[in-house]
């Protein structure tokens, strides 16, 4: 995490940042502001953690005080109708490492108010799998305190639950914090524009993580996050119910990770979903209500040629301001039989960000973003600002728009139409849109051709006092 939720371990050393390392295996005191590049960031298997109940491979080792039930199972591969309460800084109530650890959690109720000092090392959260199979089943985890998550998985473990509900209220910032970014962070880069102090549910490294039928709630910050991805880090979410309180996002799909929600329900104070460099987020047969944007794609610090891919199939999104928000990123959309709608009535911006270590692009050509709609009736504006990025949009299978584009590279096939309800300025590669674009009464398009052969100017004017003013041009050099 690098000034965004964007691929911290791959940015490590671009950046000279002094990082507090809090209670390691290595350094149990804060360390001093240091010249240069950080040290790498410490790796959750060369932390020592404290916890109450640990199963480590064939071992179980219970260090706290346990509140049994009737029915209580309890084994290095069975936990079961029990509590584990905690109120101590940094304990992982329960800890899973070991990758022969395949352990079965039913019925359990995990509840702290400890707080944690390092979610990257998930010190403090609930429950934290390291490493081995951790599947829960019908169980509560909620956290209060700075830093304290539900519930994180790491390294190469897969978590699975089902049944289940998740909260992380957060708490108040030491007096004496100071913000860092990485490894001591205890709130949200300012850039992201969000507060709160603690996620729901991490998935790091290289873990894989499931849930079902499950309920997340988070009073800030983020419900659903991904960070320090190795590359393999998968979260997937099917009928869950997810819920972002005050400020913060529903999903967060960091460099490197790949989220997918299945038919849920998400309720987000600002984003329903983030996605950070070359990530991917999938929404299949939601639905999702947002303070801001339904997606907001962002590069920060990246490889100029890295793209973000988003998925929206099915389902209904409604946002209060901009639905689909890029900034200085390029993008990989695909809107498939949705509805999705803008408070703002902007369907999509593309602007540079205003973040000052947003990734540039030196003048060299980028991929850009490309959006494909798809069975799809939508109504909203499709504005490009990015100076450094071209936006294509392409409208298939029976499409329909009706908004004003600028700055846009068009395409419509036979069957979808675009209604332009604002003078809007576009270029086209096939002239034969032209007779796909229903301009309203007044309206005027300005549409450019790209051909071989320029000609002159010529005008197409409508019944309805509107006109598509079509030129041509070789290149777009100068229009985009």
């Amino acid at each position: 995490m690098l000034f965004s939720e964007s691929g911290f371990s791959r940015r490590l050393a671009a950046a000279a940042l002094s990082l507090a390392l809090a209670t390691t295996a290595f350094n149990s005191t804060a360390q001093e502001a240091m010249p240069g590049p950080p040290p790498a960031m410490p790796s959750i298997k060369d932390t020592q953690y404290q916890s109450i109940l640990h199963i480590d491979n064939d071992r179980l080792t219970v260090t706290g005080r346990i509140n049994k039930g009737n029915d209580t199972s309890l084994s290095q591969s069975t936990v079961s109708h029990l509590s584990v309460s905690n109120s101590k800084a940094d304990v992982n109530p329960v800890l899973v490492t070991g990758v022969k650890s395949n352990v079965t959690i039913r019925d359990m109720n995990i509840s702290s108010d400890g707080g944690g000092s390092n979610d990257f090392l998930a010190k403090g959260a609930g429950l934290l799998a390291a490493e081995g199979i951790v599947s829960i089943y019908d169980s509560s985890i909620e956290t209060s305190g700075v830093i304290s998550s539900a519930l994180v998985s790491a390294e190469r473990a897969t978590l699975k639950a089902f049944n289940s509900h998740f909260v992380s209220h957060g708490g108040k910032l030491p007096d004496d914090y100071v913000p860092v970014i990485g490894p001591g962070m205890k709130e949200p880069p300012a850039p992201l524009g969000i507060t709160g102090t603690a996620r729901t549910h991490l998935t790091m490294s290289n873990a894989r993580s499931y849930f079902y039928n499950c309920t997340f709630e988070a009073d800030g910050w983020g419900a659903l996050s991904t960070d320090a991805s190795g590359g393999e880090a998968y979260l997937e979410v099917n009928d869950s119910i997810v819920k972002v309180n005050n400020s913060g996002y529903g999903a967060y799909a960091d460099f490197g990770a790949r989220v997918v929600i299945n038919s849920s329900e998400l309720h987000s104070a600002t984003y329903t979903g983030v996605i950070a460099g070359a990530a991917e987020m999938q929404l299949n047969a939601s639905t999702s209500s947002s303070g801001a944007n339904v997606m907001m794609i962002h590069s920060v610090m990246g490889n100029p040629m890295e793209q973000g891919k988003l998925i929206i199939e099915g389902g209904k999104h409604v946002s209060q301001g901009t639905a689909l928000l890029i900034k200085s990123a390029n993008a990989d959309i695909t809107l498939t039989g949705t509805e999705i709608i803008a408070g703002d009535g902007q369907l999509l911006q593309a602007k540079i960000n205003d973040d000052p270590h947003r990734t540039r692009t030196a003048g060299k050509p980028v991929p850009g973003s490309a959006v494909t709609i798809s069975a799809s009736q939508l109504s909203g504006n499709i504005i490009n600002e990015d100076s450094e990025r071209s936006l294509a949009v392409s409208l298939k299978a029976g499409s329909s728009l009706h908004g004003a584009m600028q700055n846009v590279t068009l395409s419509v096939n036979e069957d979808s139409l675009w209604h332009a309800t604002e003078d809007s300025t576009v270029v086209i590669t096939d002239p034969a849109v032209l007779d796909r674009i229903a301009p309203q009464p007044g309206v005027k398009v300005m549409a450019t051709v790209l051909s071989d052969s320029p000609s002159v100017p010529r005008i197409i004017r409508k019944e309805n006092n509107s006109e598509i003013i079509v030129a041509a041009a070789t290149s777009t050099k100068g229009i985009l």
